[in-house]
């Protein structure tokens, strides 16, 4: 399994971003080829700071190959310029691999 990791910034609306993600950000993801899983939540820090990101999306693909070819496909692209319709605080994607 692999999985694309989306980090999300401190939107200036936390409302409206969490309204658009759901009803119209993760409809499109879950259209875009390979995706297994879909998970996401909002981010806590471990002692009483302020958490440096806001949400955290875990997209998971059976392989790397996978993952390129779906986020290359025409919804994968919908999808990753999407971002930049809610995501005010920005965001931070990678790539994480291996067994667990």
């Amino acid at each position: 399994m692999v999985k694309l990791v989306v980090l999300y910034g401190h939107p200036t609306d936390p409302a409206s971003f969490d309204d658009y993600f759901a009803s119209v950000h993760m409809p499109l993801a879950e259209t875009i080829p390979g995706v297994v899983d879909i998970t996401y939540g909002h981010v806590a820090s471990v002692d009483d700071t302020a958490a440096s990101y806001y949400l955290a999306a875990e997209v998971t693909f059976d392989s790397l190959d996978d993952l390129r070819a779906g986020m290359s496909s025409p919804q994968g692209q919908a999808t990753a310029a999407d971002v930049a319709e809610f995501a005010t605080g920005g965001a931070t994607n990678f790539i994480q691999t291996g067994r667990r």
